[in-house]
């Protein structure tokens, strides 16, 4: 499968990923939910929702990569799941099902992850002072799909005993000036409100999204300041209690 590259990748997460710990996810005028749609293995398919609450009508195109993480997001693309309608324009106050369905078939006990892009399709404006056509600036929206084969299940992305995981599961090492954090379980992991822990010195990184390590991998953040190989990593997990990550 065609890989895309580095700095579409980014830009692709970019700060929307922020926007993963409420209800739904809103940024401009549309409105999207679920924000953590799963596939069981049993179900052929699952819906979003989008909304649009402005007072305008938006078009939008649905697309969705297959996810990795190779000391990073690497997204590529695929042809086991399907977005319908993949272009479609929701007006002003409406709503648009999206249905994703699952082609392909997922190995057993295996959690396949992936992103829903949705793009706000760029329209033309007039400009009265060029008399030209500009593109307007739109939105981009990335939200994770996780597809489960014949014995695994999702985990609950909200107040999930994590402690297991992370005795279990996760470590931390610091790799080319990096933070790299491995999953070695079967399901991803969410982490947020970071902390870093020197000695009986705690100090918080905030209460935000640190990012998604998905199953059997390993992703990379800058080095937050105060962190080294003495130090302790505190994280919340799924949204559970803060546990200290094993170092690697």
């Amino acid at each position: 499968m065609k890989k895309i590259p580095f700095r579409l990748q980014r830009f692709l997460i970019g700060a929307v990923l922020a926007l993963l710990t409420t209800n739904a996810l809103a940024a401009a005028s549309v409105q999207i939910w679920p924000i953590n749609p799963v596939i069981r293995s049993e179900e052929n398919a699952t819906g979003l929702w989008l909304e649009n609450r402005g007072n305008k009508e938006v078009t939008l195109q649905v697309r969705t990569f297959s996810w990795e993480q190779e000391a990073g997001d690497v997204y590529s693309n695929q042809k086991n799941i399907i977005a319908s309608p993949p272009v479609f324009t929701v007006p002003a106050g409406e709503k648009q099902l999206i249905r994703l369905t699952k082609v392909g078939s997922v190995e057993p006990g295996v959690e396949d992850a992936y992103r829903v892009i949705v793009d706000e399709v760029p329209v033309n404006n007039k400009d009265p002072d060029n008399q030209g056509t500009l593109l307007k600036f739109q939105m981009r929206y990335s939200i994770p799909l996780f597809v489960y084969g014949e014995g695994a299940q999702p985990l609950k992305e909200e107040g999930e005993d994590s402690s297991g995981f992370l005795e279990d599961g996760l470590s931390w090492r610091i790799v080319d000036n990096m933070l790299e954090i491995s999953n070695s379980s079967n399901h991803h992991v969410r982490l947020t409100a970071a902390s870093i822990v020197n000695g009986s010195h705690e100090v918080s990184q905030g209460n935000e999204l640190l990012g998604y390590v998905l199953a059997n991998s390993s992703n990379r953040w800058p080095l937050p300041d105060g962190l080294n190989n003495q130090s302790s990593l505190k994280v919340q997990v799924n949204g559970g209690d803060a546990v200290i990550i094993n170092k690697g």
